[in-house]
C-alpha cells in the first residue's frame, strides 16, 4: 500500500512539472525509500530511534523529516558533509534549469527534490539516503552542532572562485551577490560551478566550505 501510495504520489509530481521520463522518477523514488529503510536499519544506535525514524518515513512526515535533517545536517563529520556537496553536485548536473536554480538557492518544493534525487544511482542514492537518516538520528541524540567561522567560510568561498578564469570570477561575484532575484539560468550555472570547485579544494577550505553549504 506503501509503495502504491508512493508510486501516484511521484506520477502527480511528474504531471505538475512537465517530467519526460515518469517511469524513471518512479522507479528511483521507490529504490530511494528502500535506501532509507534500508539506512535506518543500519543506522539506528537504539530500537527506539529506529522505530521512530520508520514511523516517520511511514507516515510520510514530510515537513518533520526536513526539521530534523536541516537541524542535523551541521551536526554531522566533515566527511560527511563532503559526500552531500559531491551529491549535490552530481543532482545539480543532471537536473533542468529551474530544478537546478531552486537546489542552488535551497528553496527547491517536494516535487523538484524528487526528481534531482532521481539522478542518483547505486551507491550515490545509498550514500544520500545515509546522510539524511544520519542527520535526522544527529537531531535526536542532539549531537553538538558544528559551525565554521565567517571568516574561514569566506576564505574558502574566495579559494573556490580564484580557481576559475577571470570572466567567471566576475560572473559569480555578481550572480552571488543577488542570488535570490538572479534569473533560473544565473543561479543554476553558479550553482553548479560552486559545488564543482567545492569538491575539487584541498583541506581544510573543503570541509570549511562544505560546512558553509549547511549552515542555517
Amino acid at each position: 500500500m506503501r509503495t502504491l501510495a508512493l508510486v501516484a504520489l511521484t506520477l502527480g509530481t511528474c504531471l505538475v512539472v512537465a517530467c519526460g521520463d515518469t517511469v524513471r522518477v518512479v522507479k528511483q523514488t521507490i529504490a530511494l525509500q528502500e535506501a532509507f529503510f534500508r539506512q535506518i536499519d543500519k543506522r539506528s544506535p537504539t530500537p527506539e530511534i529506529r522505530n521512530t525514524l520508520r514511523a516517520l518515513a511511514r507516515s510520510g512526515a514530510g515537513d518533520s523529516v526536513q526539521l530534523l535533517v536541516a537541524q542535523g545536517l551541521v551536526r554531522l563529520s566533515d566527511s560527511s558533509l563532503i559526500r552531500r556537496m559531491e551529491l549535490m553536485s552530481v543532482m545539480l548536473d543532471g537536473s533542468e534549469q529551474t530544478i537546478c536554480a531552486a537546489l542552488s538557492r535551497g528553496t527547491p518544493g517536494s516535487g523538484q527534490m524528487t526528481l534531482a534525487m532521481a539522478e542518483l544511482e547505486g551507491q550515490d542514492l545509498e550514500d544520500w539516503a545515509g546522510l539524511l537518516i544520519e542527520a535526522q538520528i544527529a537531531s535526536l541524540e542532539q549531537r553538538p552542532a558544528r559551525h565554521v567561522g565567517a571568516e574561514a567560510l569566506a576564505h574558502s568561498l574566495q579559494t573556490a572562485i580564484a580557481n576559475l578564469p577571470d570572466n567567471e570570477q566576475t560572473k559569480i561575484t555578481d550572480i552571488i551577490s543577488e542570488f535570490q532575484t538572479a534569473s533560473d539560468g544565473d543561479a543554476c550555472w553558479a550553482g553548479r560551478v560552486l559545488f564543482q570547485q567545492g569538491v575539487a579544494l584541498t583541506e581544510p577550505e573543503r570541509s570549511q566550505m562544505a560546512r558553509g553549504l549547511v549552515e542555517p
